[in-house]
């Protein structure tokens, strides 16, 4: 790569966490037509970022998380003893977005 990957700041920490032995990554405030790297990751939230130059995006799910919050009486009960709930599964993704040669 010829210059350092972008990733927005507000990606969150797991991202971080996950680029954390890339020395070239830049975490950025804002993404804006000024960045023209090769690769960007982007919150799914951002569904198309204005970048300097035409990219193509693929999303990738980086955390799944389920709180057991509003469970009560059956539900509770069918929780505890099958793992089956009706309160769906959050997942937390990001687009990587590459550069598309000209």
């Amino acid at each position: 790569m010829t210059a350092p990957p972008h990733a927005g700041r507000n990606a969150g920490p797991v991202l971080a966490w996950y680029l954390r032995r890339f020395a070239n990554v830049e975490f950025v405030p804002q993404l804006g037509p000024a960045i023209a790297t090769p690769a960007v990751i982007a919150p799914a939230e951002e569904k198309a970022p204005s970048l300097g130059g035409q990219y193509v995006g693929q999303d990738f799910v980086l955390r799944l998380r389920w709180r057991p919050q509003g469970l009560s009486g059956p539900d509770r009960v069918r929780w505890l003893l099958y793992r089956q709930a009706p309160t769906p599964v959050q997942a937390d993704r990001v687009v990587l977005w590459i550069k598309q040669a000209p």
